[in-house]
């Protein structure tokens, strides 16, 4: 996995036509769901601490390095934070505790801090319910419904609304913009760490501002295996290159990949990514509410299976994706999961061979009744560069 921060100059900014701002309706409606889910559960209450939840149920972005945890009931919401109040709506009451001090001081003030809270808000009858079990504070540790609230909150986060498709697709694009990159630059004698210095840069221009990414850059045969990373290995003629991104700007993640080759392509390149074409048109096709995840993965990997290239898929088919690059659902063989309107899915259908390389093809759909729409804009062929 690689992992880059890059960025220009400070002030840079574009119209992108999309607010970065939750609406105040879409959190409340949010906060309503997650209690409808606590009270299916049998469960009185919700503690989430990691990052992306409380930004999540918040609107506010925990600072680096400081912990901050939201408890929900079904007559309030209150965020625990570090410092200064953040600005949220008006139906969060905030609790702050000190963070400026050495870490043994500022960790024990948060969790008296979050003690107090969970002491005031501990229900008469009913139990907690825990957004993470390896994060449980030690003063509710035995009032957690096991298992429950890691599945309540993937639940929670996997419809996504409009305002949170249009975040995607804009990364997606900054993502297309560093695939041209790689487009334009990619010969002989390049390195694959130059190549991923390219992608930095060019979804910096695409967003004009700082941006977060990691990925898989497999070039030649360093691209045999699936979760190869730039090391420094020298572009050759024929060598097959894909770069899998899965950028974040704006709390998502836009995750997609393209393959590229470069002339003379070699015969098998070219035949095994028709076949992750067919693969994915073939998932797309049957991408809707309701088909099993495990019939998506089947489905991708018949038609790898047809065309020579069975077993060289050594990965998933595709995932949900969002607030982290993978979420609920996993296309993946066995799953019990239906796809769900409000999804959005990444299918990254791949083959990799030993000795000589590899390929993947990753593109991002959003389900809804009627249609998966594609939110990638990046050609799917094998682009020949020479």
């Amino acid at each position: 996995m690689i992992q880059h921060n890059a960025g220009v100059r400070p002030g840079a900014n574009v119209d992108s036509g999309v607010s970065l701002t939750t609406p105040g309706p879409e959190l409340a409606a949010r906060i309503e769901r997650l209690r409808a889910s606590l009270a299916a559960a049998g469960a009185a209450g919700a503690i989430a601490i990691q990052p992306h939840l409380v930004f999540y149920l918040t609107s506010a972005e925990p600072p680096v390095e400081r912990q901050a945890a939201v408890v929900v009931t079904d007559q309030r919401v209150c965020l625990l934070w570090p410092d200064a109040t953040p600005a949220v709506p008006g139906w969060v009451s905030v609790s702050t505790y000190p963070s400026m001090e050495e870490p043994t001081a500022w960790i024990s003030g948060y969790a008296l801090s979050l003690g107090e809270i969970l002491r005031s808000l501990r229900p008469r009858q009913g139990r907690w319910l825990a957004a993470d079990g390896d994060l449980v504070p030690a003063v509710i540790a035995g009032d957690v419904l096991p298992l429950v609230g890691p599945q309540v909150f993937s639940n929670l986060v996997r419809t996504k609304s409009p305002h949170e498709v249009a975040i995607i697709r804009r990364n997606l694009a900054a993502n297309d913009s560093a695939f041209s990159a790689v487009a334009a630059g990619l010969r002989p004698g390049v390195t694959d760490l130059e190549i991923a210095l390219w992608c930095a840069h060019a979804m910096a221009l695409s967003h004009q501002s700082a941006v977060s990414y990691a990925g898989n850059i497999g070039l030649g045969r360093n691209g045999e295996a699936a979760g190869a990373r730039p090391t420094g290995v020298v572009c050759r003629a024929g060598d097959t290159l894909f770069v899998d991104l899965y950028s974040r700007h704006d709390h998502y993640v836009g995750d997609s990949c393209r393959s590229f080759v470069v002339d003379p392509a070699p015969a098998w390149a070219e035949k095994a990514h028709l076949a992750l074409e067919r693969a994915l048109r073939a998932v797309q096709t049957e991408l809707r509410p309701g088909v099993e995840a495990a019939r998506l993965d089947g489905l991708c990997r018949a038609v790898l299976r047809e065309a020579g290239l069975s077993g060289l898929l050594v990965h998933h088919t595709g995932h949900g994706t969002g607030l982290r690059a993978q979420e609920a659902p996993y296309l993946v063989p066995g799953s019990p999961a239906r796809i769900r309107a409000g999804d959005v899915i990444a299918v990254e259908p791949g083959v990799y061979l030993e000795g000589a390389g590899g390929l993947r093809l990753e593109e991002v759909f959003h389900v809804t009744e009627g249609t998966a729409e594609r939110l990638g804009t990046f050609d799917w062929c094998l682009t020949r560069c020479s």
